[in-house]
C-alpha cells in the first residue's frame, strides 16, 4: 500500500512552539493512540482538534484526551483511506480504495461520491479554495496515473496540467508518494519513490526518488532526483 499512511504514529504527539520566529521546538506524548497504525489524522482547525478514522471508528483529540465519536453513519469498512481537511467548507474528507468521497462535519459522515480517485497525495490549496488530488492508484493493477483534480463539494474535476510526472502501467512506477502545498510559493511539492521494473518491489525498496512540483502558470516542472527512496 502507499506510504501515505505510514506517518500516522502508534503515539500521537503534540508539537508546542516558542514565540519567537526561530523557535525551539518541544514534542510532548498526547495520549496514547486508539486506534490501530492504517488509521489516518488531520487537524480540524474550525473545531481545534484532531480526526482520527479507521475501518468505521471515529476519534477526536482535544490536546488532552482521545474521544470515540458515536455518528449515525459511518464510511465503508475498509482499513486504508486518505484523509485532508477541507477549510473551505470546513469538513473533513475521506477518500477510500472503494473510490468513495465521505465527508465529516463533526457530527456524522456522509457519502458525497462514489467515483473518486484513489490519491497519491491529497491536500488542500489555499489559493483555489479547494482540496486537490494528486495521482489515481489502482491496487488491483499496480497502475497508477499522475493527473491533478479538485473537490467542489459535489464533483471531482481533472485540473489541466503540461509535462506531468511520468504515470505506471503496470510497473508500479510511482508507488510511494507523497504531497504538501507550499502556501508561500503557492505551488504543490510533490514526492515519489518508484520501482522502475515489472512486477512488485521488494518490501520497502524503491530504486528512483523524484521531486516534482506544480502551479497553475507553469505546470509540472521536474526539480530533484534523488531523496529517501526506501521509504
Amino acid at each position: 500500500k502507499t506510504c501515505r499512511f505510514a506517518c500516522v504514529l502508534p503515539l500521537v504527539l503534540c508539537l508546542a512552539l516558542a514565540t519567537e520566529c526561530r523557535a525551539q521546538v518541544q514534542w510532548t506524548q498526547g495520549g496514547p493512540w486508539p486506534l490501530n497504525g492504517t488509521a489516518a489524522a488531520v487537524y480540524d482547525s474550525a473545531r481545534d482538534r484532531i480526526v482520527a478514522y479507521d475501518a468505521q471508528l471515529t476519534y477526536e483529540f482535544d490536546g488532552t484526551s482521545w474521544s470515540a465519536v458515536q455518528t449515525p453513519q459511518v464510511p465503508t469498512a475498509i482499513p486504508w483511506q486518505s484523509l485532508v481537511y477541507d477549510r473551505g467548507r470546513q469538513r473533513v474528507l475521506m477518500l477510500n480504495v472503494f473510490r468513495e468521497a465521505w465527508e465529516y462535519d463533526g457530527t456524522t459522515w456522509m457519502l458525497m461520491a462514489t467515483n473518486s480517485p484513489n490519491p497519491l497525495g491529497l491536500v488542500y490549496h489555499d489559493v483555489r479554495g479547494k482540496v486537490v488530488a494528486f495521482g489515481d492508484d489502482d491496487p488491483a493493477t499496480g497502475a497508477s496515473s499522475t493527473d491533478l483534480r479538485e473537490w467542489d463539494g459535489v464533483s471531482w474535476r481533472l485540473i489541466p496540467a503540461t509535462n506531468q510526472p511520468p504515470s505506471g502501467s503496470k510497473t508500479w512506477w510511482i508507488y510511494c508518494s507523497t504531497m504538501s502545498y507550499d502556501a508561500a510559493r503557492d505551488r504543490l511539492c510533490v514526492f515519489g519513490a518508484r520501482h522502475v521494473g515489472p512486477g512488485l518491489p521488494p518490501p520497502g525498496m524503491y530504486e528512483v526518488a523524484d521531486t516534482w512540483e506544480w502551479d497553475v502558470v507553469n505546470g509540472w516542472q521536474w526539480i530533484a532526483a534523488g531523496g529517501p527512496a526506501n521509504l
